[in-house]
């Protein structure tokens, strides 16, 4: 609620306790104000005023962030050691809703993909290194997967394709281990996304966290900048490429399926996003020193957009429709799709049933052993007498 900027009360946690209580059975639950101090305290929640008519871009958050916070992370590290990451939506296997066709000749469309993953990019500022991508699927082993030694990217999973915490940790703390191995002490730029877990410094060593005020990513966050969307300028005209090679061998449409979309997520970023391209991100983003440049003059990442235009655009007349909204509409597909979990009432009851439950198969494993101890030592005792 907090996240959609809904005001949250005492009486409006204590309502919600007692629905939940009632949902898993707990027919027993008293609230109380006692309880309801206890949750707070527990959670760490605290009372604030609400300020302001909605939230928007605050240029005090940005400019505080900018002055106090990039300043300390320039100053206590290396620019080799200062890293971003963030995910986007892909969907991998989309076609687009429009064609170039002759004047008089019927269309007929093709059932739009709705097949998606997200996709994980980092790098650091200087952009000589970056980071494999993590690419988050539906399915725990794809039937594409099968004999396939090397993907290219580090794969994860859940019902949705969608970033949860649990992930976003067990990623970071993979990340901490590289670093402690290479003797590196980084910091790591995330937004302020419920999904990335909030305490994890606690657990880090050579891994320091920072997260961006909230609702300044568009304008803070190095990989919105370019990155991610030249990465898809780029993913994209792999894929038109693909298509093409198809069609000429005389081969229907193709239908791209998982791995094939992952050795080009692969592709895209290892070899054609280019450090310049980051490093111009990081700039923008307000990542930079007084002798460097703040800002760059003509990005390389501009270049292309315009050859996918002209490998997919051909001449048309005047008063058909600009073929340049049909390229930037295929690219921004995706953009408003969801990347990171939202919990819902059932997530959060499914979630305590399956704690439950796990809970109550250990306490029947160790009941189990018990028996057999007993069982073992009654014997052993027969046996004596």
């Amino acid at each position: 609620m907090r996240d959609k900027n809904v005001p949250i009360s005492g009486p409006f946690i204590i309502e919600k306790a007692l629905q939940f209580a009632k949902a898993l059975g707990y027919d027993d639950f008293q609230e109380s104000n006692g309880w309801l101090e206890k949750f707070k305290r527990r959670h760490r929640i605290m009372a604030k005023v609400i300020s302001g008519d909605s939230k928007h871009v605050d240029n005090n958050d940005r400019e505080n962030w900018i002055t106090e916070t990039i300043s300390k992370i320039l100053k206590d590290y290396k620019p080799e050691n200062i890293f971003n990451a963030d995910e986007t939506a892909l969907f991998f296997n989309v076609c687009l809703k429009e064609t170039l066709t002759f004047k008089k000749e019927k269309c007929f469309g093709r059932k739009q993909s709705k097949a998606r993953l997200t996709v994980m990019l980092g790098a650091n500022k200087i952009g000589h290194q970056k980071l494999r991508p993590l690419v988050i699927g539906r399915s725990k082993n794809p039937k594409s997967f099968k004999g396939v030694k090397s993907l290219g990217v580090d794969y994860d999973f859940n019902k949705k394709s969608w970033m949860t915490s649990e992930i976003c940790e067990k990623r970071v703390q993979k990340l901490d281990k590289l670093m402690i191995a290479e003797c590196r002490k980084i910091a790591f730029v995330f937004d302020n996304c419920p999904a990335y877990p909030k305490e994890i410094n606690q657990k880090l060593k050579n891994f320091t966290v920072f997260y961006l005020p909230p609702s300044t990513p568009s304008k803070l966050q190095p990989m919105d900048q370019r990155v991610i969307k030249n990465f898809k300028i780029h993913y994209c005209k792999g894929m038109v490429r693909k298509v093409i090679t198809v069609l000429e061998n005389n081969q229907s449409m193709p239908k791209i399926n998982s791995r094939e979309s992952k050795s080009e997520i692969s592709k895209a970023w290892k070899y054609d996003v280019t450090d310049r391209t980051i490093r111009n991100s990081f700039a923008k983003a307000g990542f930079f020193v007084s002798n460097e440049n703040s800002a760059s003059t003509e990005d390389e990442d501009d270049i292309p957009l315009e050859e996918l235009k002209k490998m997919w655009i051909q001449p048309r007349e005047k008063e058909e429709i600009n073929d340049d909204v049909l390229i930037d509409d295929f690219l921004s597909l995706d953009s408003e799709a969801e990347t990171s979990e939202t919990i819902t009432e059932l997530d959060i009851l499914d979630s305590v049933k399956n704690k439950n439950n796990t809970a109550m198969n250990c306490d029947k494993t160790k009941m189990m052993k018990m028996e057999m101890i007993m069982k073992k030592s009654t014997n052993l005792r027969m046996m004596k007498c």
